[in-house]
Order: C-alpha cells, then structure tokens, then sequence
C-alpha cells in the first residue's frame, strides 16, 4: 500500500512540473512554445535570411537578366518604318483631357529619336518635318519628353510620357530600358541603399565598371540613337543627386553635353 501511494505521489509531482512548463501561479504561458510561438520563430528566421542578402544578390535576383551577346558580336536592330512609329503612338495616344495633344507630341518625339537610327533617314524626316517642322522643333518636343517621365513626386514611370521600353522595338534596347528603369526604381525606393544604386548608375554613365547591363556606356556592339537615348534619360533621372554627390560632373555641364551628343546623332541621320 506504501508503495502506491509513493508512485501516484510520484506521478503527481510529474504533472504538477509539466504544468509548472506551460503555466504560473496567474495561469500565465511560461515554459513550452506553442505552434503559434513556433511559427513567429521560423518566420523571424526567414526574415533574418532576407535581410542577410548582400545588395549584389538582390540584383542578380530581381534585375532583368543580361542578354547575351559575345564580345565581337556586333548587334544591328531591324529596321523601323513609319508605319510601325505611327502604329505605336496610335497605341500609345493620350485621347482625352487639356493637354493631350503637347502629350502626344512629346511621346512622338520620344518614340522618333530612340528609334532615328534604325529608320530609313528619308521616312524619319518625313515624320519629323510634318510633326515638328524639323529637328529643331524635335528637339524641344524630346526636352519635354525627359522632363515627364517622373510624376510631380519624382517617381520614374508615372509622368505623362511614357517609359522608354514601351517605346523601342529592339529586343536589345529593350532589355537595356528595362535594367535602368529597375535601378532607377530601386535608387528612388531603397532609402538604405540609394547611394550605392546611384553609384551604380553612375559608373553604367561614365565609368564602364559594371557588368550588369546587356550593353556598357558607349558600348561598340550597339551604336545608334537608342543607347544614346538611355544614357541622357538615365543620366536625367538622377540630376538631383548629382549636384549632391558629383558636382564638378554636374558644373561641366554633363546633362547639356549628353542632350547635345543624342542630337548629334539625330541630326546626323536626318541629313544621310
């Protein structure tokens, strides 16, 4: 009889402890994690994972994927007709409200010089002289077309003109519109890491230390009117930034210099 009444002691002791685990004197949870508890961990762990990628493997992660193109490959897009750029800016076309009409122009000046050089010269001054009476007047129009491209809050890609890749029918040039907007994007949104996709950008603009884009700055592979172009809009998404970081760069007058060498090329195959 001694010995039961010792083992339910014992047994009781037991559940007494195991209680103790999981609850206080106030019933209040102390020792055992819930499934609840257990989930939140795992997720805090997931989230430190997160957190513990390295910018370049964010990048690599999110950024439209070089295409591939070897080292002598020379790339020469498909030629655009007329009737393809008036196709696209039917597509394109700002139908209602005030100002529709200056819209349109300048999303036609934009579609005309990112695509100059792969047109026929004689279709590209048909365009441009009954829309703008010549390069001059092409010249504002696309002056225009830059400075919309942001919205009121800077935001890239929410302005009245539309983005560059929507505009080009290269799949090359595309591609190339597509990695800048994404580092545009993530230049204006990632507050933590701004300056280090500022630096990015910069060195795509100047420097060739980067091998992220399909093509680099100048790149001999692909000439023409559209790599010009991404480079001066590139360059005009980060103006703010560039008084800030490089002003000697900004003081030479680099902006001017970049919207003079894009007309340069117009003007050069306006007159083919």
């Amino acid at each position: 009889m001694k010995k039961l009444l010792v083992m339910m002691l014992v047994v009781t002791m037991s559940v007494a402890m195991l209680a103790g685990c999981n609850t206080n004197a106030n019933g209040e949870a102390t020792g055992q994690n819930t499934e609840a508890e257990l989930a939140l961990d795992s997720e805090e762990i997931i989230s430190e994972e997160v957190l513990e990628m390295t910018l370049e493997e964010k990048i690599a992660a999110e950024m439209p994927a070089k295409l591939e193109v070897g080292e002598d490959e020379i790339i020469v897009p498909e030629t655009v007709t007329a009737e393809q750029i008036i196709g696209r800016w039917e597509e394109i076309k700002v139908t209602e409200g005030e100002y529709a009409e200056i819209i349109n122009d300048m999303n036609l000046a934009g579609l005309l010089v990112l695509n100059c050089s792969y047109m026929e010269p004689s279709e590209f001054n048909a365009l441009v002289n009954e829309h703008f009476g010549g390069t001059d007047g092409l010249r504002g129009y696309f002056g225009d077309y830059l400075g919309y491209l942001k919205d009121d809050d800077g935001v890239y890609g929410n302005g009245l003109s539309v983005v560059p890749e929507e505009l080009l029918f290269d799949e090359y040039l595309i591609n190339q519109a597509e990695q800048i907007h994404y580092l545009i994007d993530m230049y204006q949104t990632d507050t933590e890491n701004s300056k280090e996709f500022y630096d990015i950008i910069m060195n795509y603009l100047f420097y060739n230390e980067n091998n992220l884009f399909t093509f680099d700055c100048d790149d001999e592979r692909l000439q023409g009117s559209g790599l010009t172009s991404l480079q001066l809009i590139a360059l005009s998404l980060i103006m703010n930034d560039l008084m800030e970081y490089d002003q000697d760069l900004y003081l030479d007058g680099v902006y001017s210099e970049s919207f003079n060498n894009v007309f340069n090329v117009v003007n050069e195959h306006s007159n083919q």
